[in-house]
């Protein structure tokens, strides 16, 4: 019996040695997670990295947004545009001679170097004057109301002078205030007429100075 079981014991481990020698190289080399690391880094790996899409730098962006509007420069604000277009066509235009007249009508104060609360006070002032000379007598000269001031074509480059040197009309205004209406008239004739004609009130108004004084 002994001989037998020690053939028996010989057969068996060779036959166990022969499995594991035929089979240890099939088995796959599973790594720490049981995946073939040729398959990990492998044509499954390219098509995953070819598949997201590549991270772009801000710089690269900006230059890309660039060449696709065709400009390769700075691009146009929209809001800024928006605004732009939103200030001119903000008040309605009239016509071309209103918007003329307005900008002459800027010009003039500006140069001029008054307020507009400084306008308006020359304008009461001037309007107390005339009702001062319609009291003196001279009514009927009211009813002319033909007067039309002509503005240049262009604004002239620089105000006309307003008198010893250079003080605002209302100054010059104030200083020449005298119970003589015709002296106070007189002085209001020399006045720039149709540079500032905004000045005197109603446009009337100015007319009967104009002839008061035999203009």
């Amino acid at each position: 019996m002994k001989p037998l079981t020690l053939l028996l014991a010989i057969l068996v481990f060779v036959g166990l040695t022969c499995l594991a020698l035929f089979f240890g190289p099939l088995a796959p080399d599973s790594g720490d997670n049981g995946v073939d690391p040729a398959h990990a880094n492998g044509s499954s790996g390219t098509v995953a990295a070819t598949s997201e899409p590549r991270a772009q730098t801000p710089e690269a962006a900006d230059s890309t947004a660039a060449e696709e509007a065709g400009l390769h420069g700075t691009l146009p604000d929209p809001e800024s545009a928006a605004a732009s277009e939103l200030l001119k066509n903000h008040a309605p235009r009239t016509s071309a001679s209103s918007d003329s007249e307005l900008a002459r009508s800027r010009f003039r104060q500006a140069q001029a170097g008054l307020s507009l609360a400084e306008l308006q006070a020359l304008r009461d002032e001037l309007a107390r004057l005339i009702e001062k000379a319609r009291r003196a007598g001279f009514e009927e000269r009211f009813s002319h109301n033909n007067f039309d001031v002509v503005y240049p074509e262009d604004p002239p480059a620089a105000p006309p002078p307003l008198g010893p040197g250079n003080r605002s009309i209302l100054t010059e205004f104030r200083t020449h205030v005298d119970p003589d209406t015709q002296q106070v008239a007189a002085w209001v004739a020399t006045l720039p007429f149709d540079e500032y004609p905004e000045l005197y009130g109603r446009l009337d108004e100015l007319d009967w100075l104009e002839e008061m004084i035999g203009k």
